[in-house]
């Protein structure tokens, strides 16, 4: 029965609870994990309400209530509590640690008792999976842990206790010795008091020699370095760890801790006392040779490396120790051992180094392949080399499932390599390229080497790189999604893409797939085919309205022939300078104008009678220099670019005039500041593929007059109405909208077709295209 009060009062003596972490019960937690090869272990102290955590490794529970707890049950039992599978034990199936996180399984404890017989707290391993078998010499490891916890605190509360005793016996209690000593201020020992059990050498041999002449020690090492340091500055040290010989000439390890005397406010030195902690040492490295290495079966050899013992811990037994009895591994093996990994592994040996997870092939006694991994440590006895002891591991399965895993990845590779759709991986955080296949690099023009200094960045334009940024964080880490983006290619050209983006994984880490679908072709002929549409529309639109100009003005013409003929007959009958004959000169001159403006509207529907003759293109326009360098005015400087060839095409010349005098007359007015107007005329083969880049286009050859001026521009939406009837920019009473529109009624009647180029603030470019007139000596070239 227990006694609940006495128990609850039994922990509290102690005084634990609540107190900070400390290395000595972590190092428990630690080495509990590594006994089991467990994830989760506990140092935990059972109190009336709740289980207060003082260690823990793997979890981040620092209390819980009690009847929460699974190490409450074992204060219901004598020994460990050891349980297979909590899920499958009702005692235990509705506890949180086994319903939620971290949702364990197996479930091991150790009961810290207390001197006087009470069980105050737990030593305990978890893991997440079910174990059907537990090793024993497991389960006295965790044990003689639990006994180290039990000893720690009965230490502290035994210091506790002689801490009101008198300075000096304050100063030897605080530490559990073999020995009590006392150094001058060189740290030379005056006193020295040594039980029989314990004699390193006669205190006469002692007294005068600091500790570190007794060890052989190496002052330049990092330990030695730290406790000197210590006492220059006159701190108190504990637990000071080092190796001193025995009088027998072994070497045994010492823990050593002292408090600096200081009398009257001056140092004398140092007080303390030390332990022989050799046989702690030996069991600590043993339980940490067992725990450290995951095994099926255990063994030790000599000092050849020959097996001298195998105790196999599995039902399936790989081989028995007559098999490989007095011989080593690489003999069973069969292995040349002046090869690698062989070669570095005997030199480990050597030099009597720890090694671990050695890997190598082998065979059963009846010739079956088996992979091994293996662990061991040498072995030490009174400083001589006996062998080695470790532990070893059939992973054989596991190697053939890293094989086949191997082959499938091996098999992917290659169809990611050669799929014809581009496709790369790259790294989440940095966006960096991590992969990509040979249909990338055939599209994009870099070379796979090129993409590993590279970023999925180095492929769109600079401003677009904070868009991306932000689409990217947006993102969910486990999403798939379709994002087209503007790329570059390595030589300049500009790509329209389609991306597809998955999650993945690349070497065992978080990566995204990518497979690119290049749309540059399908966005160009969608663009041709709007603005195709965008120009049949337009034309269609300035169709309708010349037909209607067209008509209205024929009719109109015939209605001002009438006009004038009676008005100039009138007039003819009026005396000169009287007020009758004045009325019939404004009349007659309102009607001419009418007239001037049906010409107009009938070359914009294109039925004006044209004089066509065959004409040098380039010599008209430099006939015309003059003229128009008047018409722009001082401010306005003029550049004219010629071919140095005859520019033939079959035009009106007074038409042709017309239309580049409309032409300079807007480029005059769009440059209020003054600038530059550029006159080109050339001629322009252009091919069908040209066509297909601009729907505006129309193939063959082509004599070009082009106008540029330097002005403000004009927005795209503005630009495309440039040629209808009667739309203008400019102020009322300024213009009528007619020009643009002439000019496009000439052209189009002479077999050509014009076009206007501007932006806001970069100028304006009308371009008007006359059929090319091909001589004998033009056919001879092509």
């Amino acid at each position: 029965m227990i006694d609940e009060r006495r128990r609850v009062e039994a922990l509290r003596a102690y005084r634990i609870l609540d107190t900070e972490r400390e290395p000595i019960f972590d190092d428990v937690a630690e080495r509990a994990c590594e006994l089991f090869g467990a994830p989760i272990a506990m140092v935990a102290f059972i109190d009336s309400q709740r289980l207060w955590v003082k260690a823990g490794r793997g979890v981040a529970i620092t209390e819980l209530a009690r009847e929460a707890s699974i190490c409450e049950y074992v204060l219901e039992q004598p020994g460990p509590l050891l349980v297979s599978d909590l899920s499958s034990d009702p005692r235990f199936a509705d506890k949180p640690m086994v319903m939620g996180a971290p949702n364990v399984r197996f479930y091991a404890a150790a009961p810290i008792i207390s001197a006087e017989g009470h069980y105050v707290g737990v030593v305990c391993v978890m893991d997440t999976a079910p174990r059907e078998t537990i090793e024993v010499a497991s389960v006295t490891g965790l044990g003689a842990l639990a006994r180290l916890c039990r000893n720690e605190l009965e230490r502290r509360r035994e210091m506790r206790g002689l801490a009101a005793s008198e300075s000096r016996l304050r100063d030897l209690a605080m530490v559990s010795t073999d020995w009590f000593w006392q150094t001058d201020t060189e740290h030379r020992f005056i006193e020295v008091e040594q039980d029989a059990a314990h004699r390193y050498d006669s205190p006469v041999n002692v007294v005068g020699k600091t500790r570190w002449e007794l060890a052989n020690a190496d002052l330049t090492h990092p330990h030695w370095q730290a406790h000197l340091a210590i006492l220059a500055r006159r701190g108190e040290f504990r637990h000071f760890e080092y190796r001193l010989p025995h009088a027998d000439g072994t070497l045994h390890w010492i823990r050593i801790s002292g408090r600096p005397v200081i009398e009257d406010g001056v140092f004398r030195g140092y007080r303390g006392g030390g332990t022989d902690i050799t046989a702690q040492r030996d069991i600590e490295e043993r339980l940490r040779d067992l725990a450290s290495l995951s095994n099926d079966w255990t063994w030790e050899t000599d000092a050849e490396h020959r097996f001298v013992r195998l105790e196999v811990l599995t039902p399936t037994r790989p081989f028995d120790f007559n098999y490989i009895s007095g011989v080593t591994r690489w003999q069973i093996a069969k292995a040349d051992i002046t090869k690698e990994p062989w070669r570095s592994h005997i030199a480990q040996l050597d030099a009597r180094k720890e090694f671990r997870d050695f890997e190598y092939e082998t065979a059963r006694p009846d010739g079956t392949p088996m992979w091994v991994r293996v662990n061991g440590r040498p072995i030490f006895e009174g400083g001589i080399f006996r062998g080695y002891r470790g532990a070893s591991k059939n992973i054989t399965a596991q190697r053939v499932a890293e094989q086949k895993l191997s082959e499938r990845e091996t098999e992917f590779a290659n169809l990611f390599r050669r799929h014809p759709q581009p496709m790369w991986i790259h790294e989440p955080a940095t966006l960096r390229f991590l992969d990509v296949n040979d249909a990338m690099c055939a599209l994009y023009g870099y070379t796979r080497e090129e993409f590993a200094r590279m970023s999925t960045h180095d492929l769109g334009p600079p401003e677009d790189r904070e868009a991306v940024s932000q689409m990217v964080a947006a993102m969910s880490a486990d999403a798939s999604y379709h994002v087209e983006r503007r790329h570059l290619a390595k030589d300049g050209r500009a790509l329209n893409t389609i991306a597809y983006v998955a999650p993945t994984e690349f070497d065992g880490k978080p990566a995204r797939f990518v497979m690119v679908r290049d749309v540059t072709q399908q966005r160009a002929a969608e663009a041709r085919a709007a603005e195709a549409e965008r120009t049949l529309r337009q034309n269609q639109q300035i169709e309708a309205l010349s037909k209607l100009a067209g008509g209205m003005a024929h009719e109109f013409n015939n209605l001002l022939t009438v006009i004038i003929s009676a008005n100039e007959m009138l007039s003819d009958g009026l005396p000169e300078g009287g007020e009758e004959r004045q009325l019939a000169s404004m009349a007659l001159e309102a009607a001419q104008r009418g007239a001037q403006l049906a010409d107009s509207l009938m070359t914009i529907s294109r039925r004006q009678d044209l004089s066509v003759l065959r004409i040098d293109v380039a010599a008209v326009v430099r006939r015309m220099e003059e003229p128009l360098r008047r018409l722009l005015g001082a401010g306005i400087e003029l550049e004219i670019d010629l071919a140095g060839e005859a520019l033939l095409s079959e035009l009106d010349e007074g038409q042709l005039e017309a239309a580049i005098v409309n032409l300079a007359s807007n480029a005059r007015d769009a440059m209020h500041d003054g600038g530059v107007v550029r006159v080109r005329a050339a001629v322009r083969e252009v091919a069908p593929a040209e066509v297909l880049a601009d729907a505006r286009l129309q193939p063959g050859a082509w004599v070009v007059v082009s106008m540029q001026d330097s002005g403000w521009g004009m927005a795209p939406a503005v630009a495309a109405k440039a040629f209808e009837p009667y739309f203008t920019t400019k102020p009322v009473g300024r213009g009528m909208g007619l020009g643009l529109s002439m000019v496009h009624g000439f052209v189009n009647q002479s077999g050509g077709f014009a076009l206007i180029d501007s932006r806001i603030g970069a100028g304006t470019t009308v371009s008007l295209f006359f059929p090319a007139v091909r001589t004998r000596r033009d056919f001879a070239l092509t």
